[in-house]
């Protein structure tokens, strides 16, 4: 994940400073995960935010939210990628999520992360992020942070399994990016990268679209968990 950078969305109302305990009093972290790297990496960022004292969830996009928004809340919206791109899921849950207008709200994406005789070389997110992110923005939500996490790349067509060193290493360093990002953003401040992937992905866009209509039918259909999987 690149270094954090000026906003690129538009500038809307300032967000509450940060308190006591950090920016936000409530942080809902919607998620959608097919083999459980973004669940894992939800997980880490709501127990950070309880750490500052923020009543924090993670939630499925299936789960009713009948809650009233709190004053201080910071909406998450996360998913992995797929296809250089947003899978749909994650874009359904940026345009039908209540509460949306006026949050401060992020996207946050898990890309697959290998390793080549011990070196890591980080994932490819495309416009895995700022896709739905750009569709909370038009929903009204200021979107404070776009981001991309490193886990490992379970797409076993093309890379074999790693070994358990490899994997913990990668996981390692994707817990790290997960901390970073949640520090800056639970303080308040505003978090975005990933500008490099986005310009490719965009010129990769036709290929991520044409990928996305047939893969689920075709090579990447065995990598669809639903809500019956175990884990096993």
């Amino acid at each position: 994940m690149m270094p954090p950078a000026a906003n690129p969305m538009p500038q809307q109302e300032a967000s509450p400073e940060p308190g006591a305990f950090g920016a936000y009093e409530v942080v809902d972290l919607v998620v959608w995960s097919g083999t459980g790297n973004t669940r894992h990496v939800a997980e880490r960022f709501a127990t950070a935010a309880r750490a500052q004292g923020a009543d924090a969830r993670v939630r499925a996009n299936t789960s009713a939210d009948a809650t009233p928004p709190a004053t201080r809340r910071l909406l998450g919206v996360l998913g992995p990628t797929h296809g250089f791109t947003a899978p749909w899921p994650l874009l359904k849950m940026a345009l039908t999520l209540p509460h949306v207008r006026g949050t401060d709200a992020f996207v946050l994406v898990t890309r697959g992360g290998i390793a080549v005789r011990g070196k890591l070389v980080p994932g490819f997110e495309g416009t895995a992020a700022y896709l739905p992110a750009a569709l909370l923005a038009l929903r009204g939500a200021r979107v404070r942070g776009v981001g991309a996490i490193d886990m490992p790349l379970n797409w076993m067509v093309l890379v074999p399994g790693f070994a358990a060193e490899d994997v913990a290493a990668l996981v390692a360093r994707g817990d790290a990016q997960t901390d970073s990002f949640s520090a800056q953003l639970l303080s308040g401040k505003r978090v975005f990268g990933g500008y490099l992937a986005l310009a490719l992905g965009l010129l990769m866009l036709p290929l991520a679209l044409g990928y996305m209509l047939v893969a689920r039918l075709l090579l990447a259909k065995i990598f669809f968990a639903d809500e019956r999987c175990i884990s096993c």
